[in-house]
């Protein structure tokens, strides 16, 4: 068995008080409710979980996401601290270049789709569909050779989600299955939000939000990013977040905006600031993480 992480170790990494290469962060575990200090190498992490035991390049998944976009990730998120954080740089700057723009849809793409919710999402869905489509086969070709009808019974069985997981990495490694998404995030507005004061953002094991700006749910897609009132939110350090919405949102008055950086003052922005991190919380699967237990105490609280 191998341990595989649906949030990559070098973005937690960002939220830990320690420059060391064996990193903590202060983790809220959502079973029992207790903080702990913990080693990211244990954090959003699950046996197999990409693994594709019926192949015969059974890593080949976990390899598309450490080989290509996780040095992606790391790509983005030096390219946004390198000019963000300059001591010099002003409220409303221009931050966001063409190419940084296209790694962000896709880190925001491939992060949305790659964690345990999108997965237990298309189990439903495979479970449901599934048996119609079986019996619609057997219709079709009732008599089968050994090696389909064996094939058939897994499908069946879903053993291990194997098939299942097949699927998704199918879709996982084909750019034209992601191409109506892709296209979609391309029409979007991009911002960088950056913390100036005491507070932090913190972040979760499931850190892309998707948050519905007429009621504020936050529910993962209970809110589609087609949606008008579809607002993002991806925390990438305890002081900068990716944020993006529709070019049609607020009657596109941030459309002269996109790809700049807009500062939040700690005291004057407190309440966002707060309403974004207690998003993280509910809006995590099983923890969510911060550079500092307090601010972490205080969104779990709020």
């Amino acid at each position: 068995m191998q341990r595989q992480h649906y949030v990559p170790q070098l973005y937690l990494r960002e939220f830990s008080p320690s420059d060391k290469d064996t990193c903590h962060v202060f983790s809220w575990f959502k079973e029992n409710g207790k903080i702990v200090f913990t080693n990211i190498n244990n954090l959003a992490v699950e046996k197999d979980f990409y693994t594709l035991r019926q192949s015969s390049e059974p890593y080949s998944w976990e390899k598309l996401y450490s080989n290509n976009i996780e040095p992606l990730t790391k790509r983005l998120i030096d390219n946004i601290k390198k000019v963000c954080d300059n001591a010099l740089i002003l409220n409303h700057t221009k931050v966001i270049t063409v190419e940084m723009k296209r790694d962000i849809v896709n880190v925001l793409v491939s992060q949305m789709l790659r964690g345990p919710y999108v997965r237990e999402l298309a189990r439903k869905k495979y479970s449901t569909i599934l048996p119609e489509v079986i019996k619609k086969l057997r219709m079709i070709a009732p008599i089968f050779d050994e090696k389909k009808e064996s094939l058939l019974k897994a499908f069946e069985a879903n053993e291990r989600d194997e098939p299942l997981k097949q699927v998704l990495f199918d879709v996982a490694k084909n750019e034209n299955a992601y191409s109506r998404i892709i296209s979609v995030m391309n029409e979007r507005n991009f911002f960088v939000y950056k913390i100036i004061g005491d507070l932090e953002f913190i972040t979760s094991d499931h850190p892309v939000m998707v948050v519905d700006s007429s009621n504020g749910g936050s529910k993962p897609f209970s809110c589609g990013i087609e949606s008008l009132t579809s607002i993002i939110y991806y925390p990438i350090t305890p002081k900068l977040m990716i944020t993006s919405t529709k070019k049609e949102t607020y009657w596109g008055t941030l459309n002269d905006k996109d790809g700049s950086l807009f500062f939040l003052d700690s005291k004057n922005e407190e309440k966002f600031i707060e309403g974004v991190n207690r998003r993280q919380v509910i809006n995590c699967l099983r923890q969510a993480y911060s550079r500092d237990e307090k601010t972490l105490r205080n969104a779990i609280r709020k």
